[in-house]
């Protein structure tokens, strides 16, 4: 598989605090990667810097031409009088298709994600509710890469199962930002932590959250083991 984007040692920081330095990672087709990390170390940032609102101080971001990302952000959409079938017709306006393909877009990414109350103002609805029409308009965008920061924040248990199993079967490339272990566990591939105790500034390691946890804890012992042995080396 191809890459979509490509990040080169690169480092963000935030006045005279660093979050992170010479990261590289690649993000493929089909992708499904899980972003955790310790609060600070600017995993939020780093998905910022992949759709592209934000640039890194130093290192390089390469992008595939013309790559369509879609993003949905830890808030949920401000009040609106729109209805969710207005504002899903409205996103997937910005494709370039017809008019009867963006109605189907609209009405199928709406369908997708089971909501049936497409004809209430985006103001009468649920927190949650909010949250599934906020990832429906994504959908709307036909992204080819979605990033999602902490998705299941606001669901209940029946629309993270419904989000889960949407994703797996999803066509597009997708990386979440998320605390949630049970989420992670049920829907990526590969998890990439940001950390500074790690070389590099990352560590990603293909499978589930339960097999990172395990390659988690095998390098940080080795990282414990070398300290001692260069600690041992300097009362020599």
């Amino acid at each position: 598989m191809s890459s979509l984007i490509v990040l080169k040692d690169v480092a963000k920081r935030h006045g005279a605090q660093t979050l992170f330095e010479n990261i590289s990672l690649s993000v493929l087709e089909r992708e499904r990667l899980g972003i955790i990390g310790p609060n600070g170390t600017g995993k939020s940032t780093l998905l910022r810097m992949l759709a592209g609102f934000d640039e890194p101080d130093s290192g390089s971001i390469t992008r595939r031409k013309s790559l369509r990302v879609s993003v949905v952000d830890q808030s949920l959409p401000e009040n609106s009088s729109g209805t969710a079938l207005e504002l899903a017709r409205e996103a997937a306006g910005s494709v370039s298709i017809s008019e009867a393909e963006r109605e189907t877009l609209a009405r199928t990414s709406l369908g997708s994600l089971e909501i049936d109350f497409e004809d209430k103002p985006l103001d009468e609805l649920s927190g949650g509710q909010r949250k599934r029409v906020q990832l429906a308009l994504a959908l709307c965008e036909s992204p080819e890469l979605l990033l999602l920061d902490e998705p299941t924040n606001h669901l209940d248990i029946e629309t993270v199962l419904l989000l889960e199993e949407f994703l797996k079967k999803s066509p597009f490339a997708w990386i979440t930002v998320s605390h949630d272990r049970f989420f992670l566990e049920n829907s990526v591939n590969r998890i990439a932590e940001v950390n500074p105790c790690f070389v590099g500034g990352m560590l990603t390691c293909e499978g589930s959250y339960g097999t990172f946890l395990e390659r988690r804890e095998a390098e940080l012992q080795a990282a414990e083991r070398q300290a001692d042995s260069m600690l041992s080396l300097i009362h020599i």
